[in-house]
């Protein structure tokens, strides 16, 4: 097995959670079962509740990669217990720290200016092109 570092731990947010059993009440209506808690056998369907990421090494070329897997409140303690992570402390994804990044972006521009601004070309929600009434040459009249 290869080596693996950087382990973290994370609740899964209101919403998150919402939106994962949504997922799963469409497949139920479909007639197949939806795996929210992404480690352990296939008939192991307890819900996730957390998210756990880190990093590890790939294949012989040594590459880095990165991992998030969804848990389940048993897969999440052994987990925390194996990386020496205190489950009591563990964040809500949506309240952790943010990243430098989230926080100049979010300074710039709160999601509320976002929100309320004037839909561009850009957004992709409205044509580009400007509205003028469209005129038939002389002669190629239908």
């Amino acid at each position: 097995m290869g080596e693996s570092w950087g382990h973290t731990l994370e609740r899964l947010s209101a919403d998150r959670l919402a939106e994962l059993e949504r997922t799963a009440a469409r497949l139920r209506l479909r007639g197949r079962q939806y795996k929210s808690c992404t480690v352990g056998r296939m008939d192991h369907l307890q819900p996730a509740t957390y998210v756990a990421t880190y990093n590890y090494v790939t294949g012989r070329a040594g590459r880095v990669s990165w991992a998030s897997k969804r848990l389940c409140d048993d897969h999440a303690a052994k987990f925390a217990a194996k990386h020496g992570i205190d489950l009591a402390a563990v964040p809500v994804q949506d309240e952790r720290p943010k990243h430098a990044l989230e926080r100049l972006l979010d300074a710039a521009a709160p999601p509320e200016v976002l929100d309320s601004r004037p839909w561009t070309a850009l957004d992709g929600n409205h044509d580009p092109a400007p509205t003028v009434p469209a005129t038939i040459p002389e002669g190629r009249q239908p």
